[in-house]
């Protein structure tokens, strides 16, 4: 009884953290309560999971929540012995929890993750609109950033204008509203017409950011659409070369020669020239090398990811690098293995049933390559895709059943 009441209430909570996540970045900066705020959310929110995930694992001594002891163990030991604390690995903990909590799930359960997960998306899209409403009317500049006529892969000769949205680049609205694509299909909320609506507003809202990440996941849905009813050995090894080319070209900015500001932010070395075109390392790929310094003489002992953006300027840009500068090479395997518990059935049946997860599958692909340019493990986004995985599969059988 205790347990479906539990269970009741951390429905009832993905709604709230879920609408709150897109609105406390938009008044973090402009309104301080609303930090506060939000920390209690997450915090009850993390109280009830973390009792209901004990609950439910009572019986059983899952593989999750052995990672997950190993993990809060890992955490006391550099607290306790070395004095170590990062506000990154606290959130690390908190939003796996929350996350498995809410998206491993099924049933009605998992419908109120779904919905909660549309709701977010839906608020991230009005702040995208709003945004783009904004650069026409005014320059403000509050929910779109102007970049230098040369930033990467533009015209080269004017500003490149990103709508922000909600959030703090146009990436991080992207992630959200993907994620929400991912889930039209399994909530409850829009249906005929309206869920044809909500499909529309989020492919266009995400299309507006002009976010490298909404270009990924458009390009995947196109290869895995084309080539859903082919053999899956050639949609993995086109997938695979969209990946490997959204990586290099994230890293190595391919220019032409002059017409660009050199160095700068987003052109710090030019490696090699053929002709008049220039291949020159770009902002996500100095990050990388940065990365690799720091964690080089910090495997065991962190670093710290404020100590890091003291000492490089920005953070990691780079999920495991990130993972390692913030907790140790122990924390990145146990996250990554963590990562790979819930992934290593899903993917194989969801390639299986690849006609009907068309969306889904190809914007989970879009997160997992995205991991080699953000650091994810603190958002509740891109683990929704990764714990939903198999609640979406558990779907598929209900229905086929019914």
């Amino acid at each position: 009884m205790i347990e479906v009441r539990l269970r009741k209430i951390v429905d009832s909570l993905a709604y709230i953290i879920l609408l709150s996540f897109p609105l406390y970045y938009a008044l973090r900066e402009h309104s301080p309560i609303s930090s506060i705020i939000f920390a209690f959310i997450l915090i009850l929110t993390f109280a009830c999971c973390t009792v209901l995930n004990i609950m439910e694992n009572s019986q059983k001594l899952s593989n999750s929540l052995i990672l997950e002891i190993l993990i809060v163990f890992n955490i006391a030991v550099l607290f306790i012995f070395f004095s170590y604390a990062d506000r990154a690995l606290i959130l690390l903990l908190i939003t796996l929890i929350i996350s498995k909590c809410i998206f491993f799930s099924t049933g009605n359960h998992f419908e109120h993750a779904a919905n909660a997960i549309i709701i977010s998306s839906i608020v991230g899209s009005v702040g995208v609109i709003l945004g783009l409403a904004e650069g026409f009317l005014s320059d403000t500049n509050i929910l779109y950033q102007v970049m230098d006529f040369d930033y990467p892969y533009s015209n080269g000769t004017n500003p490149t204008i990103l709508v922000n949205g909600f959030f703090a680049s146009a990436n991080g609205s992207a992630y959200c509203i993907g994620a929400g694509l991912a889930f039209v299909k399994y909530q409850t909320i829009f249906q005929n017409f309206s869920k044809k609506i909500i499909y529309i507003l989020l492919i266009i809202s995400l299309a507006i950011t002009k976010a490298k990440f909404a270009f990924l996941i458009f390009a995947a849905l196109l290869i895995v659409f084309i080539l859903k009813s082919y053999s899956k050995k050639t949609l993995g090894i086109l997938l695979l070369g969209l990946g490997l080319s959204y990586i290099f070209l994230s890293h190595i900015i391919v220019a032409i020669s002059g017409s660009y500001n050199y160095p700068s932010i987003h052109f710090r070395e030019i490696l090699f020239s053929i002709k008049e075109i220039d291949f020159i390392l770009g902002n996500y790929g100095i990050y990388k090398l940065y990365s690799l310094e720091a964690v080089k003489d910090s495997l065991f002992i962190p670093l710290g990811l404020s100590n890091f953006e003291l000492i490089y300027g920005s953070r990691p840009h780079f999920m495991f690098g990130s993972l390692i500068v913030y907790g140790g090479i122990s924390i990145a395997i146990f996250t990554i293995s963590y990562l790979y518990i819930f992934l290593k059935e899903s993917i194989n049946n969801l390639v299986s049933g690849l006609s009907e997860n068309i969306i889904y599958f190809s914007i989970l692909f879009a997160f997992l390559i995205e991991t080699v340019n953000w650091d994810f493990s603190n958002n509740f986004y891109f683990w929704a895709l990764i714990f939903s995985s198999s609640s979406v599969l558990h779907k598929k059988i209900e229905k086929a059943s019914g």
